[in-house]
């Protein structure tokens, strides 16, 4: 469940969840968007229900670098420059509260890809009730789901989104890399063990990961706690992370039971 502690990386309040009002298109697998994208085959589909608790082992350690591999290149891409970057200051928004860090990324998800600057409170609270109502699980604490969060961008924005899940944070970074130069749109990513929501806006690398076998060098976030917290969880709106620095944010994720997100890396991506 997506949910910012106030000031520590405990749990206080915001479900990130998947499984709800997913778009039809959206029922691809994820593993064979990303077989299809980084150009593998036999990628195992499907995600493990783990039946352990929290304690579970961590994921594989993420690498300095993330590698990918082309794909077919799109009619509509633009040319590639050596990044691809979204951000816009008056995209940002600040969430009202510490369980709204869904509806508040969705918001400025929605702003990047439409070319508006919404702050209303109003509608982060009624997509927030919204959300709620479709979360993918009944959870005890306040917040949305990765469920939500699509369901979210799905129903009131203008391009299909679905959660994606990877066994690994570099797997989750390649595709979240190829997404955006496939669509030029934003992506969410799911931090803190799946406790908050934070919005990539921009990532630089090494080749067209379109073209050629690529390296993310950076990444451009927005973390739409800043600045409500006292103990500067989310950077400053544009802040770009390298891989490494990335992937002391972007863990895996964890719920209080099992569900079928449990210890995997999630995005939430655009489709092609």
């Amino acid at each position: 469940m997506l949910s910012r502690p106030m000031d520590s990386h405990q749990r206080a309040v915001g479900a990130f969840d998947t499984g709800v009002t997913a778009h039809p298109a959206a029922s691809r697998s994820p593993h064979a968007r990303l077989a299809r994208r980084l150009g593998r085959s036999g990628l195992l589909a499907g995600m493990v229900f783990i039946l352990a608790s929290i304690v579970a082992t961590a994921p594989a350690a993420a690498s300095s670098t993330a590698i990918g591999v082309p794909m077919a290149f799109p009619r509509t891409a633009t040319p590639w420059t050596g990044a691809v970057e979204l951000y816009r200051a008056s995209a940002f928004t600040t969430q009202p509260n510490y369980y709204t860090c869904v509806p508040t990324a969705v918001q400025i998800m929605l702003n990047l890809a439409s070319g508006t600057s919404s702050h209303s409170t109003s509608q982060i609270s009624s997509w927030y009730k919204w959300g709620r109502a479709h979360n993918a699980y009944a959870y005890a604490a306040p917040g949305l789901d990765p469920a939500s969060w699509i369901g979210l961008l799905n129903t009131f924005g203008n391009h299909v989104y679905q959660d994606e899940s990877f066994t690994t944070f570099n797997d989750a970074l390649r595709a979240a890399a190829t997404a955006m130069r496939e669509t030029n749109l934003p992506i969410g990513l799911l931090v803190d063990h799946a406790h908050h929501a934070w919005v990539m806006t921009g990532f630089a690398a090494t080749a067209d990961p379109l073209r050629s076998p690529f390296n993310v060098t950076s990444v451009t976030v927005m973390g739409p706690l800043y600045p409500l917290q006292t103990g500067s969880y989310d950077p400053r709106p544009g802040t770009r992370f390298t891989p490494t620095q990335l992937a002391t944010y972007m863990t895996y994720y964890v719920e209080a039971f099992p569900v079928r997100w449990s210890n995997q890396y999630v995005i939430v991506a655009p489709l092609s």
